[in-house]
């Protein structure tokens, strides 16, 4: 789960103002730098909407790159935490390659039964980004 810090530690990532170094017209490129930091050949934008289009087209992008799962366990599993990592056998290929951090875990406790819900979410292998990348 994304706590609020992390999304403000993103933002603040995603977003850095600086000063143009070096313009390649022919290309729509430019370098820029930020402090220290100069910047590899960036695409540039003569409007505020198309930058913005781009930009919301990168961030669904950088989102397709996470994958998360959830799973009940009729049966309780008390030796489940939330601090392991976990795989999955005997489903899709797709899936089981994923190494599954656990990200919470609710154990259940009623008068006719235990159960055990596992929730996991992990980057995804950079061969499935750039397949679910292409696809849409």
């Amino acid at each position: 789960m994304t706590t609020s810090a992390d999304l403000t530690r993103r933002l603040d990532n995603l977003i850095r103002l600086g000063i143009v170094t070096a313009v390649d017209p022919d290309g729509v490129r430019c370098r820029v730098k930020t402090g220290e930091l100069e910047t590899d050949w960036l695409r540039c934008f003569a409007f505020l909407a198309s930058a913005q289009k781009a930009a919301e087209a990168d961030w669904q992008r950088v989102q397709r790159g996470t994958a998360s799962l959830s799973y009940t366990f009729a049966k309780g599993r008390p030796d489940l935490i939330p601090e392991r990592t976990y795989s999955l056998t005997g489903i899709k290929t797709e899936i089981a390659t994923i190494v599954w951090p656990g990200s919470h875990v609710r154990h259940s406790f009623m008068a006719e039964s235990f159960t055990t819900s596992l929730e996991l979410e992990s980057k995804l292998p950079d061969s499935e980004v750039d397949k679910t990348a292409t696809s849409s």
